[in-house]
């Protein structure tokens, strides 16, 4: 089916194409001719005189262009009020219902409170101003439409996608992951509308109703009434199918969730049905709200450009499979989490991988073989209210270098980020002093009880926590809660294993921002104006312990328990700072992509690319700032610009940078983003996400070419949905 054939049909409206007269004798031609037209003239006039006595009670919808161009307007009003939405894009306002302190409709969107929300809380009116910000300011829709009797147009909405309605993020995957039903719509015959994609039900957002002119048993007399004097009903065989029910639930089998609507195109006599419909559907709404998001990703990158004085893009996170495991434990420790119907194993998850437990707010690596099917080992949780897991706590796991840019390798992959209280793996390097032994605690075999004295200033080197045993946790611009773990090189003895674990948290005296290489991402170094010579007065912050600093050394024989001290910084420990860096920064949210892109999981939805020319430059790379095609002079060989095709032609091939993003999951080409699908391209799991030619390496190192459309057509296709957008210089 056609686009053009599809809009109109999603409005009731079919073509028909007249079927040319068989071949006869010309004279016999016009004679019929004659015929026809004097026929046609009869069946004019005829329908002529039954239009004006049938018009007060039931006008054809099929002869009501009025209300066809205002729901029209209504749709493309409704899609660019939601795509540019300033908290969430994608969310939709809840509709005008009748139970404002006086009834009436007055063309506010409800506010309804989280928690709350009640099938008859999703149809009502059309609103002209929807709500955000908890119900405390109103943003116009811009329009106040009626249909062709004069009435305001009708409207409901799927609970996945109102506020507070816990539909879950607002991505491409709520089509396929949504909490809650979607909306589903039938035709004249009782047939459910199909997705041609899949063969199910077509998931549609939201309906927009013209009711037209009152028909007999409705009575719109009162200040605000009922949906039922509104919206109609049809009765297709044994079923009685209600536009106005709103009890969400299927109008066949109440037992079936789901709300439904059903299209009547060419009412019959009796039908007593005069409702008009349009709907939304969730791949209409959230290729819109994805072309806001790749604008503001190529906006990002455009801004870190320009802020960098050596005029680079930062380096490419390695695209990784988004979904990563997450759930609710069934049960856990300070140093477990478990979760009895998740198999960790078969999930992927790794030694290093970072637990978070999202109820609290804590944080920590899985321990080095820490991993079976249902039960994961951590090396303990920072930076929350408990610090552990129980029974019923949210989690989600995901790999430490997941969002961070790979030096010297990923230039097309994820966009590097760093957002408010992000948990990402690090190295850092400290050095204290302490004035006196503090014998705070210790525990385990007491032979194996070290000193403070043991670890005192480290012998006048500082220790150095190695990037894979680092984990921080910015919560502030200058404030960062780190936690990391270090082999110790004074082993007391042989056969013993000397290691020290490090919490603190720290705010910096002094932040600077470094440049990106060659062989590091930009990067916040912050540093004391210091030493310090006398006491430092802690500063507390609101998820970690008072405590700022807390070092624990233990000594391992790997035959008995091992022996463990406690020491923990206070106001009255001397403590030497000497360095405190390498704290990766890239692409910062909320402060150059808003924070709604990483609430809803954008980040995992965006790929991005970056020319040679426009890599971190040093003496060892060729990057100049100015791609070309072919690339010219010695020394510029990877300096070629990124290209785009159109249709498979090659439309642009001056392309610093691009973004692109993928859309819904197309079960007509095999994607499928929980299995892990083998791509001819890397990763392995590319293709689940994007089409050839955006899934595709043209070189054994990177993609350079990408694509918005294969066939001959632009428009979307259950075989090809990426958006693709270039990064403006």
């Amino acid at each position: 089916m056609s686009p053009t054939t599809t809009h109109w049909a999603r409005i009731g409206i079919s073509a028909r194409c007249g079927r040319p007269l068989p071949g006869v004798h010309r004279r016999a031609q016009r004679g019929a001719a004659l015929l026809v037209i004097l026929t046609i003239l009869v069946l004019l006039t005829s329908a002529i005189l039954l239009d004006q006595l049938s018009a007060s009670v039931q006008p054809s919808p099929s002869r009501d262009p009025g209300s066809v161009e205002q729901l029209a307007r209504a749709k493309e009003a409704l899609i660019a009020w939601a795509a540019s939405h300033p908290d969430t894009p994608g969310l939709l306002p809840f509709p005008d219902r009748n139970d404002d302190a006086t009834a009436n409709y007055d063309g506010a969107a409800d506010c309804v409170a989280p928690g709350a929300i009640a099938p008859g809380h999703l149809l009502g009116s059309f609103p002209i101003r929807g709500e955000q910000g908890g119900c405390a300011a109103n943003i116009p829709m811009s329009m106040d439409v009626e249909d062709s009797a004069g009435e305001r147009l009708w409207y409901a909405v799927s609970q996945n996608l109102v506020r507070g309605g816990g539909g879950g993020p607002v991505n491409p995957d709520i089509r396929d992951l949504g909490a809650h039903p979607w909306i589903t719509v039938r035709d004249a015959l009782g047939n459910v509308i199909l997705d041609p994609d899949t063969g199910l039900a077509l998931p549609i957002a939201a309906v927009i109703i013209a009711p037209g002119a009152a028909l007999p048993g409705q009575d719109r007399s009162a200040a605000a009434p009922a949906a039922t004097h509104f919206l109609d009903s049809l009765v297709v065989g044994a079923n009685t199918y209600l536009n106005s029910d709103a009890d969400g639930c299927s109008d066949v089998a109440c037992g079936t969730p789901g709300e439904e609507f059903i299209i009547n195109a060419n009412p019959q006599p009796g039908d007593n049905f005069n409702d008009r419909l349009v709907y939304i559907t969730v791949e209409e709404l959230m290729r819109a709200v994805e072309d806001r998001v790749i604008g503001e990703a190529a906006n990002a990158l455009k801004a870190y450009r320009s802020s960098n004085p050596g005029d680079y893009y930062p380096w490419m996170s390695t695209f990784s499979d988004p979904r990563s495991p997450q759930g609710a434990a069934t049960g856990g420790s300070a140093t477990s989490l478990v979760d009895a119907g998740t198999d960790f194993l078969v999930a992927g998850v790794s030694d290093g991988d970072l637990v978070r437990n999202l109820t609290d707010g804590s944080i920590g690596p899985v321990a080095t073989g820490g991993v079976t099917a249902t039960t994961l080992t951590l090396e303990g949780l920072i930076g929350g209210t408990t610090n552990t897991f129980v029974a019923g706590d949210s989690y989600v796991v995901s790999a430490p270098d997941k969002f961070h840019g790979d030096p010297g390798a990923a230039v097309d992959g994820m966009l590097p980020l760093h957002f408010p209280n992000e948990v990402f793996q690090t190295g850092f390097t400290v050095n204290w002093n302490f004035a006196g032994e503090k014998n705070d605690d210790v525990g385990g075999d007491p032979a194996l009880h070290p000193t403070i004295a043991d670890v005192d200033n480290f012998n006048g080197a500082d220790l150095t926590i190695p990037d894979n045993q680092g984990a921080c946790k910015w919560t502030q611009s200058n404030r960062v809660d780190c936690r990391g773990f270090a082999v110790l090189p004074n082993t007391p003895a042989a056969g013993i294993t000397r290691t020290v674990e490090v919490w603190f948290n720290f705010t910096a005296n002094v932040t600077t921002v470094v440049s990106p290489t060659a062989t590091s991402v930009r990067r916040r170094n912050h540093t004391y104006n210091g030493p310090y010579d006398g006491p430092v007065i802690p500063v507390a912050a609101p998820d970690m312990p008072q405590e700022t600093w807390s070092v624990r050394i233990t000594d391992d024989d790997g035959i008995l328990v091992p022996g463990w001290r406690l020491a923990v910084r206070d106001a009255s420990t001397d403590l030497v700072i000497n360095k405190f860096d390498g704290i990766r920064y890239e692409i910062d949210v909320p402060n150059e992509l808003p924070a709604w892109f990483v609430e809803n999981n954008w980040q995992h939805f965006v790929h991005a690319a970056i020319s040679g020319a426009h890599l971190p430059a040093t003496a060892a790379t060729s990057g100049d700032g100015i791609c070309e095609t072919p690339p010219i002079g010695p020394g510029n060989e990877n300096d070629d610009c990124l290209s785009i095709a159109f249709n498979a032609t090659t439309v642009r091939d001056d392309v610093a940078a691009l973004v692109v993003g993928p859309g819904a999951v197309l079960p007509a080409i095999a994607q499928d983003r929980n299995a892990g699908t083998a791509c001819p391209s890397h990763p392995a799991f590319l293709c689940d996400y994007f089409e050839s030619p955006n899934s595709d390496d043209e070189s054994p190192s990177r993609n350079m070419i990408f694509g918005r459309a294969l066939a001959n057509t632009f428009s979307v296709s259950n075989a090809f949905n990426d958006q693709i957008r270039a990064v403006p210089p």
